[in-house]
C-alpha cells in the first residue's frame, strides 16, 4: 500500500492525480469539460490554480537554484560585461550568445525576436544578469538542468555576467572581489546621448511630462542622462585604477571592426580555441543587414528609425555641442578609454 502511495505521488502530475481520485471516489473532481458558469467556474478556478502553481513552483525552484549557483559558484575568474544603456551591449551580448550556442551545438545562433514582448531569445545563452530583478526571467536564462555535465562546466567557465553598475545596482555579485574581471563597453558621449534621447522620447512616459524649450527640445532628458553617464564614467575611472585586469571597449570599434573586437572580447573572457568561422557567423547573424533581411524589418527597439535619427540629430545637435563644452563627459570618456594603456 505504501509503495502504491509513493508511486502515486511521484509518477503522476496533478491532472492525473485528480483523475485517479475521481475514479476512486466516483465523483468527477477533474471534469471531462471545464465550465465557466457560476458553479462550474469555481471548480475550474480551483483546478486552474492547482495546475498553475504546481507548474510555476517547479520553474521557481529551477530558477532559484540557477541564480544561487551562479552567484555562489567559486572560480578564479568571473567574466563581467558592464555598460551603460544605448552603448552597444545588446549587440555584443547577442554575438557572445550566438557564438556559445553554435560552438556548443545548442542551436543555429540566429536570435529569435519575440515581437509581441519586444525580446530577443537564444537557445543557449551564456549571458547572465547581475541583479535579482532582471535575472528572474523564464525565457532569458539557459535551461541549465538539461545540460550534460561537460556543458554545465563549460557554461560556468564561459558565462558572462552582464551589469549596468553603478547606474543599476549589481546585487548578486561582489564587484570588489579580486576574481571579477570587468570589460567596460562605452560610447562617445555625443553619439550616446543622441541614441539615448531617441529611445526615451519614444518610450518614456516620465519625460513626456516635462516642458520643451523654444526649439522643442526636451532638455531634461539631456541633462539627466549625461549626469548618469558621468556618474558611470567617474565611478569606473576610480575603481579600475585599483584593478589589475580589465578591458575598455569603444562602441565605434565594435561596429567598425566587429570580428576583431569580438575576438578580443572572447580572448579577454578566456575562451580557448576560438573558432573564427563560428565567430564570423555569430557576428553576421546579429548584424543589421542580416536581421533586416531575415525578419523583413528593423522595427524593433534595438534599432533606431533612420529618418527619425537624422531629424532628431539635426534638432538637438547644437544644444548638445554647447552642453558638452561645459560638461566633463568628453574628458571622462577619454580618461576611461586611456586606462587601457595602463592595463
Amino acid at each position: 500500500m505504501l509503495k502504491k502511495l509513493v508511486n502515486f505521488y511521484k509518477n503522476y502530475d496533478i491532472r492525473w492525480k485528480l483523475k485517479k481520485i475521481s475514479k476512486f471516489i466516483g465523483i468527477n473532481i477533474y471534469p471531462q469539460k471545464f465550465k465557466f458558469d457560476l458553479l462550474g467556474g469555481i471548480q475550474t478556478y480551483v483546478i486552474f490554480n492547482l495546475i498553475f502553481f504546481k507548474k510555476i513552483f517547479k520553474e521557481k525552484k529551477r530558477l532559484y537554484n540557477f541564480i544561487k549557483l551562479n552567484s555562489e559558484y567559486e572560480t578564479s575568474n568571473i567574466n563581467f560585461l558592464i555598460s551603460p544603456q544605448s552603448s552597444g551591449s545588446n549587440f555584443l551580448r547577442q554575438c557572445i550568445n550566438s557564438y556559445f550556442e553554435i560552438k556548443n551545438k545548442l542551436g543555429n545562433g540566429i536570435p529569435f525576436y519575440d515581437k509581441l514582448n519586444n525580446e530577443w531569445i537564444n537557445s543557449g545563452p551564456s549571458i547572465v544578469f547581475s541583479d535579482m530583478w532582471r535575472v528572474i526571467d523564464l525565457k532569458r536564462n539557459i535551461n541549465f538542468e538539461k545540460l550534460d555535465e561537460n556543458l554545465k562546466r563549460e557554461f560556468l567557465s564561459k558565462r558572462v555576467i552582464f551589469s549596468r553598475h553603478p547606474t543599476m545596482n549589481c546585487d548578486l555579485y561582489d564587484l570588489e572581489a579580486s576574481n571579477i574581471n570587468p570589460l567596460i563597453l562605452i560610447r562617445e558621449p555625443k553619439s550616446w546621448i543622441i541614441s539615448r534621447y531617441i529611445y526615451l522620447i519614444n518610450n518614456s512616459n516620465y519625460y513626456s511630462k516635462f516642458t520643451l524649450n523654444e526649439k522643442k527640445i526636451n532638455t531634461k532628458i539631456i541633462k539627466d542622462e549625461l549626469s548618469r553617464l558621468n556618474f558611470f564614467y567617474t565611478y569606473w575611472i576610480k575603481k579600475l585604477k585599483n584593478k589589475e585586469k580589465f578591458l575598455i571597449l569603444n562602441f565605434d570599434n565594435l561596429i567598425e571592426n566587429t570580428d576583431e573586437t569580438i575576438f578580443k572580447t572572447l580572448t579577454f573572457f578566456k575562451y580557448e580555441n576560438i573558432d573564427m568561422e563560428i565567430l564570423k557567423k555569430a557576428n553576421k547573424y546579429n548584424s543589421t543587414d542580416f536581421i533586416k533581411e531575415f525578419y523583413g524589418s528593423l522595427e524593433m527597439s534595438r534599432f533606431s528609425n533612420p529618418t527619425q535619427k537624422i531629424n532628431i540629430k539635426n534638432q538637438i545637435e547644437d544644444y548638445i555641442n554647447n552642453f558638452l563644452e561645459k560638461d566633463d563627459a568628453k574628458k571622462n570618456f577619454v580618461d576611461l578609454i586611456n586606462l587601457n594603456k595602463k592595463n
